[in-house]
């Protein structure tokens, strides 16, 4: 459960970060020479007038800080007024938010529901966040053929979280679904040299394994260090297993306990056991 959540929480926070991204460059864009009080005065008067997009932009705004002080609050009141609206990107985000439960109390079943609600516009982000839903059973029972069919869809409009799931299904052999090695490494070394930290790891894994390709203790070593310094917490774990066991480098159990140290500030379960055998 917890490996689920913390999955979840990465999932998360880097599409915030990818709104954060586009909001940002939308401020700058349409606002160039505005001060930042201007800026907000602008879209303030836009949202209380009803503009959805400037009520949007609000809400991630006092989300993400840009230009103005956090303030959950204001963030959720003015991305309810847009969704109530019908926004499909308010939506989408407020669905979002009731799945990660940080700016509201949490509740899937309702993120769900705003997820099918955006979903009419057909969006790459949320035809894959509700493919996981299906898969995991976030506010809905489990349905794996909904969320292969999701996941497919996605995939092929670009999705990197979508490709992600499909490889850990094809490469698991998951919910009796035939194992293709072949499919989850191409779909795992395309990712990896777009630079997606979940599959830099899983190259890890394959590095270390020599199950699909052949195996290289060094090779390993690169990609859990690339992926853990792009925030992946298990990579940590991996790196310190490594060096404690001391079987493909030399041992080095103060490296193998930083390792394991940086795993268990991530809250890594097995980074926390790992350091009473560093």
């Amino acid at each position: 459960m917890h490996c689920r959540q913390q999955s979840l929480k990465n999932i998360y926070k880097a599409y915030f970060e990818i709104m954060n991204t586009q909001l940002d460059n939308k401020i700058s864009h349409d606002n160039p020479a505005n001060t930042a009080d201007d800026l907000i005065l602008s879209y303030k008067e836009r949202a209380e007038k009803g503009d959805t997009e400037a009520q949007r932009i609000l809400a991630n705004a006092y989300y993400h800080g840009i230009v103005v002080e956090k303030d959950k609050n204001s963030a959720l009141f003015w991305l309810e007024k847009a969704a109530e609206s019908g926004d499909l990107r308010a939506l989408e985000l407020l669905g979002t938010a009731y799945l990660k439960g940080d700016i509201l109390e949490k509740d899937e079943e309702k993120g769900f529901h705003l997820l099918i609600k955006a979903s009419v516009s057909r969006s790459v982000q949320v035809i894959a966040r509700l493919g996981l839903c299906y898969e995991l059973g976030i506010g809905v029972s489990t349905d794996i053929d909904k969320a292969m069919l999701l996941y497919t869809e996605a995939e092929s409009k670009g999705s990197d979280l979508a490709k992600f799931r499909l490889a850990l299904i094809y490469d698991q052999g998951k919910y009796n679904i035939e194992k293709d090695l072949f499919k989850a490494f191409s779909y795992i070394l395309s990712l990896s040299r777009a630079g997606y930290p979940p599959a830099l790891e899983m190259m890890g894994k394959y590095c270390m394994k020599g199950n699909v390709i052949a195996q290289n203790p060094q090779r390993a070593i690169k990609y859990f260090e690339l992926a853990m310094q792009l925030g992946r917490i298990p990579s940590c774990y991996y790196l310190g297993k490594i060096y404690g066991e001391g079987k493909y480098v030399a041992m080095d159990k103060v490296k193998a306990f930083e390792y394991f140290k940086k795993g268990a500030a991530g809250n890594y379960p097995k980074a926390w056991v790992s350091l009473g055998l560093a």
